[in-house]
């Protein structure tokens, strides 16, 4: 529902939630009240729709493909996980198959705990550290040779007719990366489990996304745009893989850089690993 009218050029961005509230029962519990800014009325409807779904899919949708319509970052600036509504929201590629948290122990009283609104609290597994990435293939393009223009600026250790000899008539986008990775000298192994699935994309599902690798060669996208240090976090409840940038004032509090496709993390390893003892338990601040 917020992906069909949230975009609408509606004159109060806080009726994109309350008009909305009639026609979807997640919204029932955020009550009309405009004394309460734009900020404070999207993460009231965040809160809502984690504690209605029982699961964190809603912290997929906060990667942006336009500018708020009515500056709400500017004025008041939203939380990492909060989508702004206003937006065209870019949704990761779906793939119901994908789990990987094994949504285990989703814990609705501890997310919602912390007496900020603007704060969730998670506990999940902290897998790994980012050492590689491109950047951001950038959202909001309009036409197929904008796009590979992107793909180009992306991957800029490819040599471009490379490029575009691997952009159509089909969409090569292993051959790109391996080629990529060996010129930057950070080789890393190709897709097994992932294989299909990348093989399948099509150069629009890469709109919004970057490739990434980390310390123990992990591998695969983030919807948004990710810096070396930044932490692979698999939160309880999530079907994605997290990608974290630690605050610089407390080493539990974080904020979301995006949902993450990562190459052995998306069937519940992580929690396996864990479980093995390699990997430990952390719970963390998400602001």
């Amino acid at each position: 529902m917020f992906l069909i009218f949230g975009e609408r050029k509606c004159s109060e961005p806080r009726d994109i939630i309350f008009a909305l509230r009639s026609l979807t029962p997640t919204l029932m519990s955020v009550h009309p009240d405009y004394s309460l800014s734009t900020t404070e009325v999207f993460t009231l409807a965040t809160r809502a729709i984690i504690s209605t779904d029982q699961y964190l899919g809603v912290l997929s949708w906060t990667t942006r493909g336009g500018h708020s319509q009515w500056s709400l970052l500017e004025k008041e600036e939203l939380p990492s996980w909060v989508p702004d509504w206003s937006c065209r929201l870019i949704i990761p590629l779906l793939d119901s198959s994908f789990e990987a948290s094994k949504v285990l122990d989703f814990d609705k009283d501890l997310v919602m705990a912390h007496k900020e609104p603007c704060v969730l609290i998670l506990r999940g597994i902290l897998v790994d550290e980012i050492i590689f990435t491109t950047k951001q293939i950038r959202p909001g393009v309009s036409s197929d040779d904008e796009m590979v223009e992107h793909f180009q600026e992306a991957f800029p250790a490819c040599d471009k007719q490379f490029i575009n000899r691997h952009c159509a008539p089909a969409l090569k986008l292993n051959e790109i990366i391996d080629d990529h990775q060996r010129l930057s000298g950070y080789p890393v192994p190709s897709f097994i489990k992932l294989k299909k699935f990348v093989d399948e994309m099509m150069i629009w599902d890469l709109e919004g996304l970057s490739f990434t690798t980390t310390k123990t060669q992990l591998k695969g996208f983030v919807l948004g745009q990710p810096e070396i240090g930044d932490l692979l976090f698999v939160a309880y409840g999530s079907k994605y893989p997290l990608i974290l940038r630690q605050e610089s004032s407390s080493k539990a509090s974080y904020t979301l850089v995006g949902p993450a496709i990562i190459e052995g993390l998306m069937e519940g390893e992580a929690v396996d690993m864990l479980e093995a003892g390699k990997l430990v338990e952390e719970t963390i601040l998400l602001r």
